[in-house]
């Protein structure tokens, strides 16, 4: 059902017809119940019979016989996204101290500065692809920037953060494909080791998160913690930003008057505001989140049973004409943007203040500098995650 070409180019006629026939979906092919009603969705992520721990216990892992993913899943434990109070209210409270408000402005300057540095790359060219050339190098550089990765490390970086992609973004994984994520998540973890050492040995003075981390988790927090932590913000604060600033520029491409609105100098920061969460309703980059049942929970006629998975649907739910009106028409001026792209709930992510900021300053920057930017007219080449929504790669004319 989810894993077909026509399901990852557009997954929205999927969505409306299983919201509208079975919105309480039992999927076969996932092992999972499916939600797609905005109310069930925003209720349920809210709800603690709703778990997140949903990681594979060791035990389960050796009658599968894949016992030496041990410690690709211990690392994946610790992370907040798998994780229930009081644990994760533990962990967030540590988190939450490298992204607060003051901090997020902080890095604004720097977004500008690489956001103009990538663009006057494909100037000249007159094209560009924009995954390629700004989506997925902008959230790399202001990501390693926040953490305080070096310039040569980039490139590390980058196939760091494209190992939690593919767990992230998968709903089934085989041995092969996990293995190849542990060896690049293992190989992340001995360089968080080293760079908290660093940072601990400069008493945790510099600027970036890690130090401000160092500086706060005494010894409430192992350090297995903070590099399970900073692997999950890496991985994030990289991809899911790729493709929100891959789906918002193509929704722009083809709404020539809402690109015109944002291109405006004298746009007004609340409009700005509404419009980039209008575009992050409008096409989720996370489409979907996972849950596991404590306890049998009844919704409408349907009742789902302790220990089975839940998938909340973000993307059908955003989509819900009980919730939006004209939920698939893109409208910078909709009174109330409260879309579920960013989740829910306790588990909230934590990135979504550097997220937005990013979209607001590469979005306007764009249009502003390439008004008359175009689609090429080549095929749209769409991700193949059924989580994740992002593109491959969308080449544009710039004039």
């Amino acid at each position: 059902m989810f894993l077909t070409p026509d399901s990852f180019a557009d997954p929205y006629p999927l969505a409306r017809y299983l919201r509208e026939t079975d919105p309480v979906h039992w999927s076969s092919e996932a092992q999972a119940w499916i939600l797609t009603r905005y109310d069930d969705v925003a209720a349920g992520l809210h709800d603690p019979r709703f778990s997140a721990g949903r990681l594979p216990a060791q035990a389960r892992l050796s009658q599968l016989g894949v016992e030496h993913l041990g410690p690709l899943f211990d690392t994946m434990r610790r992370m907040l996204t798998f994780v229930d109070a009081p644990v994760h209210t533990h962990l967030r409270r540590l988190a939450n101290k490298g992204f607060t408000r003051s901090a997020v402005e902080g890095w604004r300057i720097v977004t500008q500065e690489t956001v103009d540095r990538l663009l006057d790359r494909v100037a000249v060219d007159g094209k560009m692809d924009v995954v390629a050339d700004l989506a997925r190098p902008l959230p790399l550089a202001v990501i390693a920037e926040v953490i305080g990765i070096p310039q040569a490390e980039h490139g590390r970086l980058g196939r760091w953060s494209q190992a939690m992609g593919r767990f992230f973004g998968n709903l089934e994984h085989s041995a092969q494909q996990l293995g190849d994520v542990q060896r690049d998540i293992l190989e992340f973890t001995d360089y968080l080791h080293g760079l908290i050492g660093l940072r601990r040995g400069n008493a945790g003075a510099g600027s970036d998160v890690v130090s401000a981390l160092v500086r706060d988790a005494g010894d409430d927090f192992p350090d297995d913690e903070l590099v399970a932590t900073l692997i999950l913000l890496v991985g994030a604060g990289t991809v899911t930003t790729t493709d929100l600033l891959g789906n918002a520029v193509l929704a722009l491409l083809c709404h020539p008057t809402h690109a015109a609105r944002l291109r405006r100098l004298d746009a007004s920061p609340a409009f700005l505001s509404t419009a980039v969460e209008e575009l992050l309703r409008y096409d989720s980059p996370v489409q979907m989140t996972g849950r596991l049942l404590t306890a049998d929970v009844e919704i409408g006629n349907r009742r789902m049973g302790r220990g089975q998975s839940v998938l909340f649907w973000l993307g059908a739910a955003n989509r819900d004409p009980a919730r939006f009106s004209e939920p698939d028409t893109l409208d910078f001026d909709r009174a109330d943007v409260k879309h579920l792209s960013f989740g829910g709930g306790g588990h909230f992510c934590l990135g979504a203040p550097l997220a937005r900021m990013q979209a607001h300053i590469a979005l306007t920057t764009l249009v502003q500098r390439f008004p008359a930017m175009r689609l090429d007219d080549r095929r749209l080449d769409w991700e193949r995650y059924p989580t994740l929504r992002g593109l491959s790669s969308l080449h544009v004319h710039l004039r």
